[in-house]
């Protein structure tokens, strides 16, 4: 298998097929908050840059994240943050810094839509959380995994999804407990992954390196450099990480 994307729900899923595979490559979704319906949304319409038109932007619950309301997509790790407050909230004058989520987002998307024309065989997973497993959503978004990727072998990856699979979808199912931090629980994952059989193609992605499994600030702002536009590899899901030192991720 040539490569391993994450569609999310959150970065418990990119966290731990990047660490169980053994590569450093980001995606869009890594790092995001996200309803399945969304991230169908999104793909289809094939414009991430939009998440940041500020007008379809708010400040959610208390700013704890910043939520694209078109999408239903919290932007938790792009944005700074004020450490001292409680509950460390997305700082003030937050608006001021789309420029650079959004620069860093049409980086990692020209990268997953050019699977399309590049890759030769893709394998797609999506973890799905609690009230997450509508028929629609689901259909949805398989409806525009095809749309996009028609001409690029194909495999998708449910993890804890409740309910049917829509259609004649030949999709792989695996079931994760969820314990632990926002990591999960590595050996279930390790588990549930092994049980697939996938092998990625060696040579193709630059390896971990020790540095790219550190907790890294949601507020830091990765350097402006090509090789360095990827999110940090830790400053993931649902939970805000203290500052530490900035890490450059090549994807």
């Amino acid at each position: 298998m040539d490569h391993i994307v994450s569609l999310g729900t959150a970065c418990e899923t990119a966290y731990n097929l990047r660490r169980h595979y053994d590569f450093a490559t980001a995606y869009p979704f890594d790092w995001w908050i996200s309803g399945t319906g969304g991230v169908a949304h999104l793909i289809r319409d094939g414009a991430a840059a939009d998440l940041y038109r500020v007008e379809d932007l708010e400040a959610w619950n208390g700013g704890a994240a910043i939520r694209n309301t078109r999408y239903d997509i919290r932007l938790h790790h792009e944005f700074p943050r004020d450490w001292r407050a409680p509950g460390q909230p997305v700082a003030a004058g937050w608006t001021e810094h789309v420029a650079t989520p959004r620069r860093r987002t049409a980086h990692l998307t020209r990268r997953f839509f050019g699977l399309a024309g590049t890759a030769r065989s893709v394998v797609f997973f999506r973890m799905f959380g609690q009230a997450d497993s509508s028929e629609a959503d689901t259909l949805a978004l398989l409806n525009a995994l095809q749309h996009r990727f028609a001409a690029v072998p194909t495999g998708v990856v449910f993890v804890n999804h409740r309910g049917p699979s829509p259609g004649n979808w030949p999709i792989e199912h695996i079931t994760v407990g969820r314990r632990g931090d926002w990591r999960g629980d590595s050996g279930a994952w390790d588990a549930a992954l092994s049980s697939l059989r996938l092998r990625l193609t060696p040579g193709l992605h630059r390896a971990l390196g020790p540095q790219d499994l550190r907790v890294q600030a949601a507020a830091t702002m990765i350097p402006e450099v090509e090789h360095a536009i990827d999110p940090p590899a830790e400053s993931v899901g649902g939970h805000s990480h203290p500052p530490e030192r900035p890490i450059s991720i090549e994807g």
